[in-house]
């Protein structure tokens, strides 16, 4: 036996025959069967041998193993910060891929504890998306901050010249201070200015009715530059002005100059109180145009809108665009410049003063329907832990709900789908989600999801983020099907920038959401939190209805012992201790 292989074991053959060789048939079951064996031995092909018996044996070779190359690190791993949980970590990589990245859309995302600098997860958290009306989460925090809950639109009437026997020889003014829910069916209407004007003792005006607007211009200056032009004729994407009149539509349609509605509204208010105007209801003066000297003017009266708080919770629960553009031309009256600018200006101002990185955002309107705006989700989840700090503003007291507004069908695989107080952003290939979510007797994560570049219908991307959801609330998931994720079936999702009909401004208050809340924030966390909240939708008691502010603030759990998210700059959490 020749050529002994090298390697972990040797066989053995024993082998016995005769002298004189076997027979032709022998020699070719021999051959047959050592060739079957040529890996492991070989035996010269002159040596006749016949194979009686074929006995393997194991033998344990003294030469050493070759090394066992190294198993490459899970590159789900390779950024993951110090002191994560890496068993969620991985489960939330997971189901992104399985539920929507694998489908080709663009995820931003960030998820944290209150107070904790370490993320839950993350992922691409610094790339620049659309946010859709998840912008309005930054107007509506500095417009809390910098004009405060209790400020008001004002809205005025004046008196071009004198009174005498009741007769006014001149013009009656009216002037709009940017009110958006000015001639809405339960906002401000113009009876009180009728009213004031009757008893100045007016009763006729020699002169027309002059439409008066020094915030917004003509044309173009009414839209954000962003907003394409389909998004101008729709309802939802109205012209925000100085005056405003029920939103500036008619049905589902944008009206492109509403202020001449207003003028005919205001004489038919007038004629209610035995008022009558001779002259035209046409007259248009907007910002840029002369108006000549108003130190002759009297002032004929003033009305007010709801206070900005009340409004402000609407415009987030029904995603309202006109009420969010309105803070925005708020915040810049009163500044050098054109208002839109002093107000995008304003936002960004106070956004950086708190630290959000200015280069990786851009601010074109207030309500996220421009395609100009860009957001990253750290810097939304980063606003929105800020703000639940003691001292801020308070977002979780005016944020929807789930099961209300435009959650009204989300979060259902939640014990309580309350748990979850966030805000919407949905756009052509564009659906967002940002807010809280309330784990009892636990925590409470701030989170932010922008589902960005996807073809088709939004439903895959938020049954995606409601999945997202339930596991970060400790809800065991079913692998989802691709048929359940693309189906269109079931009950619609509301879009978001949903048009403000009747009833709507009476029953801004949120009894029912902070009751249901409150649930998710009790200490008890073996109790049993099922159902939906109060439809929002139902009839609100004048007993409990709330007029101002002061809503109940629902409790936030921080997590013990860490510092406050907005503290370190982006890209440093990886560099942080773990929290105990």
């Amino acid at each position: 036996m020749t050529d002994l292989p090298r390697g972990p074991a040797l066989l053995a053959l024993v082998l016995s025959g005769c002298a004189s060789g076997p027979s032709r048939s022998a020699w070719r079951e021999s051959s047959f069967k050592v060739d079957s064996l040529s890996r492991y031995v070989h035996i010269p092909s002159r040596q006749r041998w016949k194979v009686d018996t074929l006995v393997v044996h194991s033998v344990q070779m003294p030469c050493p193993l070759p090394p066992r190359c190294p198993t490459p690190p899970d590159p789900r791993w390779r950024d993951l910060p110090t002191g994560a949980d890496t068993s969620l970590w991985t489960a939330l990589d997971s189901l992104a891929q399985a539920d929507y990245l694998s489908r080709g859309g663009l995820l931003g995302a960030f998820v944290s504890r209150l107070g904790d600098t370490i993320p839950l997860w993350r992922h691409d958290a610094d790339a620049r998306l659309l946010p859709a009306s998840t912008e309005k989460l930054f107007t509506a925090a500095v417009a809390l901050s910098e004009l405060g809950p209790g400020f008001r639109w004002r809205t005025t009437l004046w008196a071009t010249g004198p009174i005498h026997d009741s007769v006014l020889h001149g013009d009656l003014v009216l002037e709009g201070g940017g009110d958006p829910t000015l001639g809405m069916p339960d906002g401000t209407d113009l009876s009180d200015l009728a009213s004031a004007a009757s008893r100045v003792g007016i009763r006729r005006v020699h002169g027309n009715l002059v439409a008066l607007d020094t915030i917004v211009g003509r044309g173009q200056d009414a839209w954000p530059q962003g907003w394409t032009i389909n998004s101008s004729r729709d309802g939802y994407g109205s012209p925000v002005l100085g005056l405003n009149w029920d939103q500036n539509r008619v049905g589902d349609h944008a009206l492109p100059e509403p202020r001449p509605r207003a003028l005919k509204a205001l004489r038919a208010a007038l004629l209610a109180k035995g008022v009558r105007v001779l002259g035209s209801d046409t007259g248009v003066r907007a910002r840029g145009d002369s108006f000549g000297p108003r130190r002759t003017w009297t002032r004929v009266g003033a009305i007010y809108s709801p206070e900005l708080e009340p409004v402000l919770r609407v415009c987030l629960r029904e995603s309202v665009n006109p009420f969010a553009e309105a803070m925005l031309l708020g915040l810049g009256l009163g500044r050098r410049g054109p208002v839109r600018e002093s107000g995008r200006k304003r936002i960004q101002d106070w956004l950086a003063s708190r630290g959000v990185d200015q280069t990786r955002m851009l601010v074109d309107d207030g309500c996220g329907l421009s395609r100009y705006d860009l957001a990253s989700a750290r810097q939304m989840t980063r606003l929105l832990a800020m703000d639940a700090r003691s001292g801020g503003t308070r977002l979780v007291s005016v944020l929807p709900t789930g099961g209300e507004g435009t959650l009204r069908h989300r979060f259902q695989n939640l014990p309580d789908p309350a748990q979850v107080v966030a805000k919407t952003g949905t756009l052509d290939g564009v659906s967002n989600l940002a807010g809280y979510l309330v784990r009892p007797g636990r925590d409470t994560l701030a989170f932010s999801f922008l589902c960005n570049g996807f073809t088709g219908s939004p439903r895959p991307a938020r049954l995606f983020q409601d999945r997202m959801i339930a596991l970060l609330g400790g809800v065991p998931l079913c692998p989802a099907l691709a048929d359940t994720l693309d189906s269109l079936g079931g009950n619609p999702e509301p879009a978001d920038s949903t048009l403000v009909g009747e009833h709507s401004l009476p029953h801004m208050t949120y009894q029912a959401r902070d009751s249901a809340f409150a649930r998710c924030t009790a200490p008890d966390s073996n109790a049993s939190h099922r159902g939906n909240p109060s439809d929002p939708g139902q009839s609100v008691p004048d007993s409990v209805r709330v007029e101002s502010t002061g809503s109940p603030t629902p409790a936030m759990h921080a997590a013990p012992g860490s510092e406050p998210l907005d503290s370190f700059p982006a890209g440093t959490d990886e560099k942080q201790p773990s929290t105990p």
